[in-house]
């Protein structure tokens, strides 16, 4: 599979829900709340995962 296929391929890919752990922003433009919030999960949970760009489960 080429590397565009596979990009392709993750544009659409939906991640799940958010929750305590997991955040999603829309894009790297909202940087500066992305940091804000895996700091704030990082702090509460010790472990999180941040999304730039993916869709949430609806």
């Amino acid at each position: 599979m080429g590397v565009g296929k596979k990009r392709e391929m993750l544009k659409v890919q939906n991640v799940g829900e958010e929750n305590e752990q997991t955040e999603f922003k829309k894009s790297t433009g909202e940087l500066k709340e992305g940091v804000i919030s895996i700091v704030s999960i990082l702090n509460l949970h010790e472990s999180g995962v941040l999304y730039f760009g993916e869709k949430m489960t609806t």
